[in-house]
């Protein structure tokens, strides 16, 4: 008698094969492509620049004013959110800022208020980071303005202030503005002192024109005051300009004439929303002996209002 072998039993599901039917096997697993990793190469500085505006894979340092924007270009950053300024201490000094505008290429961000100087790292939603950048940077943080002087505010002659509210000066935010609320008029508190000046708010990027021509004294940026410049006019009055958007566009030294271009309204520095921080100095003038004087008759002069 001829014997025939058993039937074959599948390796796989338990169930018998017969022909071409597959009843009763697993399908087959499918596997989820591998998510690229961010690539970092290359760390530029948009705006609030101080010194280097880009640095390329060659480790340069690139620095910045807090809250500048910075660039940095790469590969598969589309699902980055996160860019963590390294530092060189490990994690312990690492500070985190937000993604602002992503595409597969490139990345801008803000730069914190404190940040450590050191690479950056760039964090995507699977919590995958890039390798470090080649280029540093350092958030600078300018010196503080000079302290007020102790010593009693002098009496303000009353013939130059006169002449403040002559003709002769314009006003110098060249857009829509108003005189805010209370908080923001000459002598408000603040924490540990009184308000010097008037706040004007406007829109960010709003023309700001010299109010008197006169000579740069100080161009310069500071963590409260932000871009700010003050003016020796011609009045023997010290003009003060500060949250500026950008630096003052006339350089430190340099003569101004009256309604000259002199930047634009931002909110840098310790500032609340865009406006312009605008203070007057009784001769001889700004920390140099001098004390500010509640500029707001005076604006209201150059404005043509009668009231705020």
């Amino acid at each position: 008698m001829l014997m025939l072998p058993a039937p074959a039993v599948a390796a796989s599901g338990g169930g018998a094969t017969t022909g071409g039917d597959t009843t009763g096997a697993d399908p087959p697993a499918e596997t989820a492509p591998p998510v690229p990793r961010p690539s970092l190469r290359l760390l530029s500085c948009v705006s609030r620049c101080s010194g280097n505006a880009t640095a390329a894979s060659t480790g340069r340092m690139v620095t910045v004013q807090p809250k500048g924007i910075l660039r940095v270009r790469g590969r598969n950053l589309g699902q980055v959110s996160t860019v963590v300024f390294a530092g060189v201490d490990g994690p312990t000094d690492d500070v985190r800022a937000p993604v602002r505008r992503r595409t597969e290429d490139q990345i801008t961000f803000r730069a914190p208020t404190e940040a450590p100087v050191g690479p950056l790292r760039a964090l995507d939603a699977y919590g995958r980071t890039s390798r470090p950048t080649h280029a540093s940077v350092e958030v600078s943080q300018p010196a503080p303005a000079p302290a007020p002087s102790s010593a009693p505010a002098p009496a303000v002659p009353p013939g130059p202030l006169d002449s403040l509210l002559a003709s002769g000066h314009v006003f110098p935010i060249q857009g829509a503005h108003d005189y805010g609320g209370e908080d923001g008029r000459f002598g408000a508190p603040r924490a540990g002192h009184t308000h010097q000046g008037q706040d004007v708010p406007a829109a960010c990027g709003t023309p700001l024109v010299a109010a008197r021509g006169g000579t740069v004294k100080t161009n310069t940026s500071q963590y409260a005051a932000g871009n700010y410049v003050v003016i020796a006019g011609d009045t023997g009055y010290d003009y003060v300009y500060m949250h500026m958007r950008d630096p003052a566009l006339p350089p430190t030294g340099t003569t101004v004439a009256t309604g000259q271009p002199i930047g634009y309204v931002g909110d840098t520095g310790d500032a609340t929303g865009c406006h312009l921080h605008f203070e007057l100095w009784a001769p001889p003038g700004w920390y140099t002996g001098g004390a500010p004087i509640d500029p707001l008759p005076a604006l209201l002069a150059w404005d043509g209002k009668s009231t705020p």
